[in-house]
């Protein structure tokens, strides 16, 4: 009897896609994904995947974002259980995660769009409890959120290179562990540019949020909203050119300016007029150009006791 024929193993001329971990992808310490992690994909040849990156960008930015609106003093509990909206601001991360668990090829193109923000401010779904019962699950949520975020992307260099803005509560809750986690989290990050935290929530003494962040110098944070009682993050920041009190009354946040120097500070937004804040604002040594004042922007402002010059 003739021996039999092997049957021969038909390749597919089609890329097979998987769904992978977050480990087995790879990516190097650059914004650029490294060019082991494309080693056996080939690209798309229709459908979303095979769209141009500028496209599949505009179709993102479609997603709703917290703009800074969002965080200013009148949304005070933006994403708590007073809030309707907040689930709205859920939709773009929970629906990017999907997108870039599709296959080896979603992940590349969708995990930078995926972690290009980090938030840490948003409560799911109201609970049917009392409002103080309600407020302390805000603060208990937030902050083992913050937590575990934390501790995950500590973990999760891949992904730093990602995270261009931040915007987070702070919150009694742990704080003595929650807090250096995430200014050891934010001293990170190579590529953020903007920091927003929310008003409300951190009932600690100053002091306690000075210690937290002494040390670090965060180079790349150009732009910063905060209330006043965060203003000692400030001085972690010296190359800041915007900066937006969203609470208080904002002279720590001049004083902490002032210590800071903010050689490249622009704009200053969220700040009462009064002769002492007027008088510490200009021994910040910055190039000026707009300072807005109770939702009024002043051009041709007087150095005196009233009023704040601006340098041209």
């Amino acid at each position: 009897m003739s021996p039999r024929p092997k049957k021969r193993v038909r390749l597919s001329s089609s890329p097979i896609y998987e769904s992978e971990s977050e480990s087995e992808l790879e990516v190097g310490s650059g914004d650029k994904v490294a060019p082991s992690a494309f080693l056996g994909i080939l690209p798309a040849s229709k459908g979303l995947l095979a769209l141009p990156l500028e496209l599949i960008s505009l179709i993102v930015s479609h997603f709703p974002e917290i703009e800074t609106e969002h965080i200013l003093s009148s949304t005070r509990y933006l994403g708590s259980w007073e809030s309707s909206g907040s689930e709205e601001f859920l939709v773009r991360f929970n629906t990017l995660r999907a997108l870039s668990r599709l296959s080896r090829l979603s992940r590349l193109i969708f995990l930078p769009f995926q972690w290009e923000r980090f938030e840490v401010c948003l409560f799911p779904k109201p609970n049917p409890e009392s409002a103080e019962q309600r407020l302390e699950s805000w603060y208990q949520y937030l902050g083992q959120s913050m937590e575990r975020r934390c501790e995950g992307l500590l973990d999760s260099p891949h992904l730093w290179p990602y995270i261009k803005i931040v915007t987070v509560s702070i919150n009694r809750h742990r704080s003595h562990i929650v807090i250096p986690l995430f200014a050891r989290l934010l001293g990170m990050l190579p590529n953020v540019h903007t920091l927003e935290v929310l008003p409300g929530g951190y009932t600690m003494a100053i002091q306690s949020l000075k210690k937290y962040f002494e040390g670090y110098s965060f180079q790349s944070i150009q732009k910063v909203v905060l209330p006043t009682f965060a203003h000692d993050i400030l001085r972690c920041c010296p190359k800041v050119r915007e900066v937006i009190c969203n609470a208080g009354e904002g002279r720590q946040v001049i004083g902490a300016l002032v210590h800071t120097g903010c050689p490249k500070l622009e704009i200053l937004r969220g700040i009462p007029v009064s002769s002492i804040v007027s008088k510490r604002l200009n021994k910040v040594n910055s190039p000026l150009k707009c300072v807005r004042i109770n939702g009024r922007t002043k051009d041709n402002l007087v150095r005196d006791n009233r009023t704040i010059g601006l340098k041209k």
